[in-house]
């Protein structure tokens, strides 16, 4: 995910530590940190292995160099977080800085390509560091900041610019602890809303939703969790919320019906639960927690867990949606 640091940031840093200064008075030089920069978002990593460019670059301090460089939020913002569409600027970072900006004046101070990111943990430090620097080889990363020292009140370094890149690799977004966000809750209230709708409305609106989980960015083991979780609150939310024919429940509504449940005969935790019959009765907090979602979430997280670990990831999604759709 390109994204770069500008003038104007840096400066504006400045000016929140020498308050007094005006508008139009020159900031003086001083030490700027800028910490927890989130690049992409929490997602798992589908690949095998991850590589990054990192650049330290010298820039004019004219205005149209300074209005261009100030790309951290619009570059990594237009983009959405979406991997495909930084393919083509990622091209022109490789290419260099100032063919991306189309500007001249860029003067790399350090530029590298790592490969490999995920075999290791911990930081990986870029920096525009003299070859004869005395602090070669001798740095440490403590309290996430670059010291000369083991220890917590080590001296810090600010003899010259460097960058730390700290990767994480996270193995779900779907937590049983509730700490990742809904990223479909947008959606399944659009499903609720459409309960209050024509008969059909909500299942169409769940199509859509499934859908989406079907062809996202999620690593095959969370598509299962998603979907399969999202179909089974669904089929409880049509028993509840749903018109005299939306409440017999998902599986009972043709034939289509009859494909899912004959697809998920051998799974348990999806096929139990939507072959049940009785009516559900549902406290009024329960049916709050239902249509906020967090229910949804909840189940996906159980059965991230729960399903089959023996099967290959991405069967529990095909069998469900094949079914659905009578493929």
């Amino acid at each position: 995910m390109p994204f770069s640091l500008g003038p104007n940031t840096i400066r504006q840093r400045l000016k929140e530590i020498q308050t007094d200064a005006s508008d139009d008075e020159s900031v003086c030089p001083g030490w700027v940190e800028l910490r927890d920069i989130e690049i992409v978002r929490l997602m798992p990593v589908s690949l095998a292995n991850l590589q990054a460019f990192i650049g330290l670059y010298a820039v004019p301090g004219d205005d149209i160099a300074r209005t261009l460089l100030n790309v951290m939020g619009s570059v990594s913002g237009a983009l959405g977080g979406a991997l495909a569409p930084a393919l083509a600027v990622a091209e022109k970072v490789y290419s260099g800085f100032s063919e991306l900006l189309g500007i001249k004046g860029v003067t790399p101070q350090v530029e590298a390509l790592h490969g490999n990111m995920l075999k290791t943990s911990g930081y990986l430090l870029v920096s525009n560091a003299p070859e004869n620097s005395p602090y070669k080889d001798k740095l440490f990363v403590s309290g996430a900041r670059l010291r000369t020292g083991e220890e917590i009140d080590s001296p810090l370094v600010t003899d010259f610019d460097y960058c730390l890149l700290a990767v994480q690799r996270r193995e779900t977004v779907i937590e049983a602890g509730g700490t990742a966000p809904d990223l479909l809750g947008a959606q399944w209230e659009e499903v609720m809303e459409a309960f209050e709708g024509p008969e059909g409305a909500a299942q169409t609106a769940f199509r859509k939703l499934q859908r989406t989980i079907y062809g996202s960015e999620l690593i095959a083991r969370d598509r299962d969790a998603a979907i399969a979780g999202y179909l089974l609150e669904f089929d409880k939310a049509a028993k509840v919320f749903g018109k005299p024919k939306e409440s017999e429940g998902l599986t009972r509504s043709g034939t289509r019906g009859d494909y899912l449940l004959s697809a998920i005969r051998k799974i348990p935790q999806i096929f139990e639960p939507l072959s049940e019959l009785a009516p559900v009765n549902l406290s009024d907090t329960e049916k709050d927690e239902l249509r906020s979602g967090a229910t949804a979430w909840a189940r996906a997280a159980g059965l991230r867990v729960e399903l089959p670990k023996t099967d290959k990831p991405g069967t529990v999604a095909d069998l469900i949606m094949g079914a659905q759709t009578g493929r």
